[in-house]
C-alpha cells in the first residue's frame, strides 16, 4: 500500500466535519436498495426497540423510518442533509429536522429509543454522536447502531473488484466496525445487550453500472479522496471493471451489516 492511501486514511481519521449525503440524494434509493432494504432493517430493529417514540439519527430518505412506521411505531428523524430530508418528507411528513448527529435538537431522555443506521462511518466525532444517542433516550431506553455495508463476496468478478477497492482504501477495516464502537459506547455508559448480523443480497450489478457508480463517486468511501489517491488506488480498479467481459450482464453482489444494541 502506497503513501497515497496512508494519507487518505489519515485524512479520514482526522475529519473535521460530518459528511452529508447531499450529492447522492437523487439516486440514493436506487443505488442502495431503496424501500426493500429499509423494510429489511426495520424488521430487524423491531425486536430490539422498547415501546415509545423512536428517534432515527441520520434518517436519510426515510426508508427505515417508514418501515418502522408501517409496523405501528412512532418515529421522528433528523439528518444533516437537506436534500435527503426532502425525500424523507415525501414518506414521513413533517416529523423531521435538519441537525448534526453530534448536536441533536432533542431534550435529555425525550425518546424511548435512538437509532443510527448507516451513519457512523461518516461522522466527524463518533464519540460525540454515541454520547448524544445515550443522552436523548430515557433512563430505561435503548440505543441501536447499524454499521454501513461490509463487502461480502458473492463469488462474482464484480463483487471481487468492489472488495478489492474497499480493502485498498480501508485496509484497517470500517471506521464503524464493532471493535471500534464498543469501547466508545462503554465509556459513554451504554451496555451492549445484543449483537446481530444482517445479510442483504444477492442483488444484481453489472460491470457497466459499477463503473458508472465509481466514476460518479456514488460510494461514500470515494467522496473525500484526493486525485492522487484516485489515480493510485481507484483508477486501476476502475480499469479492471471496465475490462470485464459482458459489461451489461448483471452479476450478484451482497452486503453484510452489523447491528449493535445497547441499554442505557
Amino acid at each position: 500500500m502506497g503513501s497515497t492511501a496512508a494519507s487518505y486514511r489519515s485524512g479520514m481519521a482526522e475529519r473535521e466535519r460530518s459528511l452529508a449525503f447531499d450529492r447522492v440524494a437523487e439516486e440514493y434509493d436506487a443505488t442502495r436498495g431503496g424501500e426493500s432494504r429499509g423494510i429489511t432493517f426495520a424488521n430487524a430493529l423491531l425486536g430490539h426497540l422498547p415501546d415509545g417514540r423512536v428517534l432515527e439519527v441520520g434518517v436519510g430518505t426515510g426508508v427505515v423510518a417508514a418501515g418502522l412506521r408501517a409496523a405501528g411505531r412512532d418515529v421522528v428523524g433528523v439528518d444533516l442533509s437537506r436534500p435527503m430530508l426532502v425525500k424523507a418528507k415525501e414518506r414521513l411528513g413533517p416529523c423531521l429536522a435538519q441537525a448534526d448527529a453530534a448536536r441533536l435538537p432533542v431534550a435529555d431522555g425525550a425518546v424511548a429509543a435512538a437509532c443510527a443506521v448507516w451513519v457512523l462511518h461518516l461522522v466527524a466525532d463518533t464519540r460525540a454522536v454515541i454520547c448524544e444517542l445515550g443522552r436523548v433516550v430515557r433512563p430505561t431506553g435503548r440505543c441501536v447502531i447499524v454499521s454501513g455495508a461490509s463487502r461480502r463476496n458473492a463469488g462474482t468478478d464484480v463483487e471481487e473488484l468492489i472488495s478489492t477497492m474497499w480493502r485498498q482504501l480501508q485496509p484497517a477495516g470500517r471506521p464503524d466496525a464493532a471493535r471500534r464502537l464498543l469501547p466508545i459506547a462503554a465509556a459513554a455508559g451504554l451496555r451492549l445487550v445484543a449483537q446481530q448480523r444482517v445479510w442483504v443480497g444477492p442483488r444484481p450489478l453489472s460491470p457497466a453500472e459499477l463503473a458508472r457508480r465509481i466514476e460518479h463517486r456514488t460510494f461514500s468511501i470515494l467522496w473525500e479522496i484526493s486525485e492522487e489517491v484516485w489515480r493510485a488506488e481507484v483508477g486501476p480498479v476502475l480499469a479492471q471493471v471496465q475490462r470485464l467481459p459482458d459489461p451489461s450482464r448483471d452479476r450478484a453482489t451482497a452486503d453484510e451489516y452489523e447491528i449493535l444494541v445497547f441499554d442505557r
